[in-house]
């Protein structure tokens, strides 16, 4: 299993022939391979009659593994679509710009010299803070403090 370097917990992948771990490993779609083999294992163990389920109940099986592909794709599409270059580029100059003239717009607005540091400076930290909130929600997925504990998630469901 080493050999095959998967920082995820599988269930067994020991039990997969070698010729069908290739085939995953070269797939440009390996979620929808795995799809296809559990539909098809499934099917095939009902005309066996190692599945004697009813089909009212086999389609619900079916349903849920649909509706886990349609998650898996909007996942997909969080981490494949970044957000716009120009726009977050727009982001960062209007937030300079601000940087610079929220002091001496504060200045010019407030009589206190301490109250206009104080409501310039939290203005800024705030929309910076904001900013880099909004670059980490961008990208979930990775080994940061910040992401999803994808292995804590993968452990969860091979347990339920």
């Amino acid at each position: 299993i080493s050999q095959y370097e998967n920082p995820f917990e599988v269930l067994d992948l020991a039990a997969l022939k070698e010729e069908s771990v290739e085939f995953l490993r070269e797939s440009s779609d390996k979620v929808e391979v795995i799809l296809l083999w559990i539909q098809r294992l499934i099917v095939e163990s009902m005309d066996g009659g190692l599945l004697p389920i009813p089909p009212p109940v086999i389609s619900r099986v079916f349903q849920e593994l649909s509706r886990g592909v349609v998650n898996v794709n909007n996942v997909r599409k969080i981490s494949e679509f970044l957000f716009p270059f120009p726009y977050a580029q727009l982001i960062s100059c209007m937030l300079l710009l601000h940087s610079l003239l929220a002091p001496f717009v504060a200045g010019v607005l407030l009589d206190k010299w301490y109250w206009a540091m104080l409501s310039s400076f939290i203005s800024v930290f705030a929309f910076w803070s904001l900013n880099y909130i909004a670059v980490e929600i961008e990208c979930p997925f990775g080994e940061d403090a910040n992401d999803l504990p994808m292995r804590g998630m993968q452990q969860y469901m091979n347990r339920t």
